[in-house]
């Protein structure tokens, strides 16, 4: 198997047992879930550059970034850090009014790019909005910065419409999430990078098969070799042949002058 950067980087939380800091990270099925966010963002950050975590929560993705030796810092409404990422020299974390819900705490062109790992499609839900937020992003970017965006719900996934049909009252004993309020596809983020000063670079699909309710797999499971592999193996395919109605999507936007 070809050595990817997220292999490379999940091994090294493995063999260092970094992994245990991360729920993200609980299982080897579940993990998988942030292969498309690490290597598509590993071509976009070089060592020393600075990075906003937007939104960070408890500062997974942005552990990522500082293993590729970027100096990091992670925005949040509230301090979910583990303490051995707090105490790491790559990291700084900037709390957030709750009140805010566009302006970021930052100067004119402080970072060299910006992530949103599952930000971006929140925001409305606080009183933002996905336009104004993308603005102030493109304010706090460098000239020709980058902005990257993952775990964008994509408007056509299968998970996010079965999930529409599921009553609200089974779905709570199901460990199935919730559908988000605003969903997209690529006519909606050209559209919205339009309006805030962007240009698109990049943009996909991933994830078939949903990930997060392997938490709730019994153990032998999630451990099994067998299984794992072939749970993998039917995403890779699904997504290949049925992209049209994967749950996630991606774009990477530059700057415009």
């Amino acid at each position: 198997m070809k050595m990817t950067e997220f292999l490379s980087f999940y091994n090294f939380m493995k063999s260092n047992n970094f992994n245990r800091l991360f729920n993200q990270y609980n299982n080897d099925i579940s993990s998988v879930q942030y292969e498309v966010p690490v290597n598509i963002s590993a071509a976009y950050v070089k060592k020393g550059d600075s990075v906003l975590d937007w939104s960070c929560g408890n500062g997974h993705f942005s552990f990522f970034l500082g293993y590729k030796q970027a100096q990091v810092t992670g925005s949040s409404f509230y301090n979910a850090i583990p303490e051995s990422l707090s105490s790491e020299q790559f990291f700084s974390l900037r709390l957030v009014d709750e009140k805010e819900t566009v302006a970021l705490p930052f100067d004119d062109t402080s970072f060299d790019s910006v992530f949103s790992i599952g930000t971006l499609e929140h925001v409305h839900e606080t009183g933002g909005d996905q336009v104004l937020s993308l603005k102030e992003i493109r304010r706090v970017l460098r000239s020709h910065g980058h902005f990257l965006c993952f775990h964008l719900p994509y408007k056509y996934s299968w998970v996010e419409n079965v999930g529409r049909i599921i009553p609200a009252r089974i779905r709570k004993k199901m460990p199935v999430g919730h559908p988000h309020s605003k969903r997209f596809n690529k006519k909606d983020v050209r559209s919205l990078l339009e309006q805030s000063g962007f240009s698109l670079i990049d943009f996909g699909v991933y994830n078939f098969l949903p990930r997060n309710f392997t938490y709730a797999l019994p153990q032998f499971l999630k451990n099994n070799r067998q299984f794992i592999a072939l749970f993998n193996a039917s995403d890779t395919l699904l997504s290949f042949i049925l992209p049209f109605f994967c749950s996630q999507s991606y774009f990477v936007a530059r700057k415009t002058t």
